[in-house]
């Protein structure tokens, strides 16, 4: 399946900080022979050409250039034939950026949150759909959902292997100082949202997911400014009813140390309990042990190791130094296997509704 004939075209919008991310895991999955980096979108970049590719200044200057080999003759039949448009922009221009891509009737890479306001996530609802009846294939970068062992570990959760779920704790560490906060769109509620839409969403998701998954209801929780002088919340914290009615605790916060960012998630099942720690230049500390105090973790590992990893070689350090290698992986295959993306745009907007009952509200979620 990793051959030339299904290599797909992808043109990344955004080059910042978060696309450097998509240019590193681009180029390794077109060493596998999955993907083509054929163009770069970014009206802020100032140069001509990055990693060997042109780059554009916007949308119409890209079509006039490259819209015969984005959009040739096997675009209509073959999925393959059909471009990926990769955003690494800011959140509040995704929902637009969506409806952009659809429109050219091109697969998606969307990153996090994809959208910033109740009534664009809802738009986006029927955006999905049309995509769906398109045969159009869209992946959101919630990363921490492929991150071994919590695929092959969710599948026997949600089939009941550990009993009912009880309890998720998740606590996100991810301070920034004033330089992040800089350019005039961060830290603003309609443009870039705050603690709780930008650096909790990953946790808020992946304990959710872990949990059964579906929409959550927030029982209290506050949002708060403590520290950074933004529009949007730079601290939250919240108690949810999940849809399986176990108990969700979160909090997240940007006002710590940004040289020690950290991750934590706890959960508790039955049969089952979990711990996980991600800190910033340390490895993951993780512990998945059932109800007689075995671990399962190993088990786990070599499950996901075996759905994302066979094949990739000696390239596997590289996989997993760039989480985004994951998504766009699944993404390629989504494509090509015509099937849904483990993150879906679907997943995307429920992460997002359920962010937006505890993040501080604009006028437009009021």
């Amino acid at each position: 399946m990793d051959s030339k004939q299904n290599e797909i075209n992808v043109v990344l919008f955004g080059c910042g900080r978060a696309g450097q991310k998509h240019l590193q895991a681009i180029k390794l999955q077109s060493s596998l022979g999955r993907l083509r980096l054929l163009a770069v979108v970014d009206p802020k970049l100032g140069r001509t050409e990055i990693s060997g590719v042109p780059v554009y200044k916007e949308m119409e200057e890209l079509l006039a250039a490259q819209g015969t080999r984005l959009f040739g003759q096997d675009f209509a039949s073959l999925p393959s034939a059909r471009p990926i448009f990769a955003y690494a922009t800011p959140a509040g221009n995704h929902p637009t950026e969506l409806v952009q891509a659809i429109s050219y009737g091109a697969h998606v890479f969307m990153e996090k949150p994809v959208a910033l306001t109740v009534e664009d996530a809802i738009k986006l609802q029927k955006l999905s759909a049309e995509a769906k009846q398109q045969g159009l294939k869209i992946v959101v970068g919630h990363v921490y959902r492929y991150l071994p062992p919590f695929p092959a570990l969710a599948e026997d959760l949600h089939r009941g292997l550990y009993g009912a779920p009880i309890l998720a704790e998740v606590k996100i560490h991810w301070g920034h100082d004033a330089s992040y906060y800089a350019p005039a769109w961060r830290g603003k509620i309609l443009s870039d949202g705050g603690a709780v839409l930008n650096q909790g969403i990953h946790g808020l998701d992946l304990a959710n997911w872990l949990l059964g998954g579906g929409m959550a209801t927030l029982e209290a929780g506050l949002n708060a400014n403590l520290k950074h002088d933004i529009e949007a919340e730079d601290y939250a914290a919240g108690t949810y009813r999940v849809r399986s009615q176990a108990i969700m605790n979160f909090s997240s916060t940007t006002i710590t140390d940004p040289r020690q960012h950290s991750a934590e998630i706890f959960l508790l099942y039955e049969g089952l309990q979990m711990k996980l720690r991600f800190a910033k230049g340390k490895l993951p500390y993780l512990t998945i042990r059932d109800s007689s105090a075995s671990s399962r973790l190993l088990p786990y590992l070599k499950r996901s190791y075996e759905k994302y990893l066979t094949g990739i070689g000696a390239k596997w350090p590289a996989y997993l130094k760039n989480w985004h290698n994951f998504p766009y992986a699944d993404l390629w295959a989504a494509i090509v296997e015509d099937r849904d993306c483990l993150a879906s745009l679907d997943i995307g907007i429920e992460a997002v509704l359920n962010c937006l009952q505890l993040a501080k509200p604009s006028s437009q979620n009021s």
